[in-house]
């Protein structure tokens, strides 16, 4: 019963005149999303400096591809303190702005970035005191979006996680006072754009030169088709050569493309 089946199928491609590929997208354009990661190591990112050296307002980018930019205040220092967090990560530096993130400003003790979708927002961090300080997150009018949401401890590692919903751009620091950050990972969901849905063809009746069996040799190959998307791959027996057919669709052909030969299981080298 296989054997017949496949014999079908094997006719069936021997007498086809036309061939349609379509290579459809599984997504629409809306649908598709990548993830662009974005870090900030402060041990291996940022030079070591002490209170003073920075004026209140000063900026510097830093991180992967410079994509975030540090807001710092006089009081800010990156100074040495060696943590181990439980996912191993072993920090030996922080940055330590001496002040929170002001709700209404965000001239100063944040690190601002921005992303171009919804994003995913990993902190290594230390808090810097004994009141159950925050991690928070501003938008660009200083107005929390989001913060973490635990009690604390002072000078003992976190890894927190926050999620924004949208696009736009972002300044990260302290809600109630100052905290020591190690890493910030940001994990952008950017729309992808999807090219639409490309068609190939090869008419054997437009595409193709009529030739006898014996033209073509075992093996002999020839580019077809939209932009030569398909090879042929001849065998000795291949003939294309007239035979009219209309299909249901209302296309008509007459040429065909006739291997005489079925394609080969193990074996690609013709009739394909």
């Amino acid at each position: 019963m296989k054997t017949t089946l496949t014999r079908r199928i094997i006719s069936a491609i021997m007498m086809m005149t036309l061939i349609v590929l379509a290579m459809i997208t599984p997504t629409s354009a809306a649908e598709a999303t990548d993830e662009i990661v974005h870090v900030l190591d402060t041990s291996a990112d940022l030079a070591a400096l002490s209170a003073g050296a920075k004026a209140d307002g000063d900026t510097e980018q830093a991180g992967t591809d410079e994509f975030f930019t540090i807001h710092y205040s006089a009081k800010t220092k990156i100074d040495s303190s060696s943590k181990t967090f439980e996912d191993g990560y072993a920090g030996s530096q922080r940055l330590n702005f001496g002040g929170k993130g002001q709700v209404g400003s965000t001239t100063k003790n944040v690190v601002e970035f921005t992303t171009a979708g919804k994003a995913t927002v990993k902190i290594w961090w230390v808090q810097g005191g004994d009141d159950h300080r925050q991690v928070g997150i501003f938008d660009t009018n200083g107005a929390l979006v989001v913060q973490t949401a635990g009690e604390y401890t002072k000078n003992s590692p976190y890894i927190s996680t926050l999620e924004l919903e949208e696009a736009g751009t972002y300044f990260l620091g302290g809600v109630t006072n100052n905290n020591n950050y190690y890493k910030i990972e940001i994990t952008e969901i950017v729309p992808v754009s999807v090219p639409a849905d490309i068609v190939n063809v090869l008419d054997t009746t437009a595409d193709l030169t009529a030739m006898a069996a014996g033209a073509k040799a075992d093996g002999d190959t020839e580019k077809a088709g939209t932009n030569e998307f398909f090879t042929i791959h001849y065998s000795a027996k291949t003939k294309i050569d007239s035979s009219s057919k209309t299909f249901e669709d209302g296309y008509a052909g007459g040429q065909r493309l006739n291997f005489g030969g079925k394609g080969q299981v193990g074996s690609t080298t013709k009739n394909v």
